[in-house]
């Protein structure tokens, strides 16, 4: 089984024999509990949605780990704290973790991950300045959402405007 769609319903997760999955949608479930690691060890997995959850704790990868195969990764709507796993997801193209419970300043690298697109943080608890000037960095991003935070400082320019 290469994909899974179990959106919307009141099921209890195993995750177990997946090897082959490349994509799991199980949004809207009331999963709970800390997050699966065996979720973020499978190799071939692209996309992972676990959105509209209960889950609670940290994303259990670990900085200093091996970058995971994941491209799409939505974590959104859960109860996630912690800090974000940002040298593991080396291959992220969009990445969802909007009102969650994660703190902390940004960090410029969680910006100028080298494939990322689309990046929601908002409605989180992240604080201090804005952690890139557009006009001295190059930034892959093409969508950024930090509404619902606690930042401060001047709005960064972007380049050439």
């Amino acid at each position: 089984m290469e994909v899974l769609a179990l959106n919307g319903n009141n099921i209890t997760a195993a995750f177990n024999n997946l090897r082959n999955l490349r994509q799991l949608n199980m949004s809207m479930n009331r999963l709970n509990g800390n997050l699966p690691a065996s979720l973020f060890a499978l190799p071939h997995l692209k996309i992972l949605d676990l959105s509209n959850n209960i889950f609670d704790g940290y994303i259990p990868i670990s900085s200093s780990s091996r970058p995971i195969s994941l491209e799409v990764l939505d974590l959104s709507y859960n109860h996630l704290t912690g800090i974000l796993p940002i040298k593991a997801f080396k291959n992220i193209r969009s990445l969802n973790l909007a009102s969650n419970l994660f703190s902390g300043s940004l960090l410029v690298s969680t910006l100028a991950l080298p494939h990322l697109k689309f990046l929601d943080l908002s409605d989180n608890h992240f604080e201090g300045d804005f952690p890139i000037n557009f006009s001295s960095q190059q930034v892959p991003l093409e969508v950024l959402h930090l509404n619902g935070n606690n930042m401060s400082g001047a709005l960064p320019t972007e380049r050439g405007k």
